[in-house]
């Protein structure tokens, strides 16, 4: 367990210190192991079920699925934090791109 809570420490932010291990920031380990997970999920979905996903709508969707869901659970987030913050920023900025590009490829 504390091998996972010591991988956790590495974060990003977009203010300095960019990368970092003093718990400031979107948790790199989670971000990837997110990606990893649905790259997984996605093999499962497509060999098991046969269904074909739209690839951009899949992955451009986790991270607002993640939002939903940390909300859901009550889970005080960093990215929650930003994105529920008052003054816009550069996260909140991503997130409407985000949702723009699913809504952008959602009609192709």
């Amino acid at each position: 367990m504390s091998s996972i809570k010591e991988l956790r420490k590495f974060r990003i932010q977009s203010e300095y210190p960019f990368i970092n291990n003093q718990g400031l920031g979107i948790a790199l380990f989670d971000l990837i192991s997110t990606f990893v997970a649905a790259y997984l999920i996605e093999l499962i979905i497509k060999k098991w079920f046969g269904i074909l996903l739209n690839r951009p709508v899949y992955y451009l969707s986790l991270i607002p699925l993640g939002i939903i869901i940390h909300i859901f659970f009550k889970q005080n987030t960093f990215l929650n934090r930003q994105i529920f913050s008052k003054e816009l920023n550069i996260y909140q900025v991503l997130l409407l791109l985000n949702i723009y590009f699913i809504v952008y490829f959602l009609q192709k």
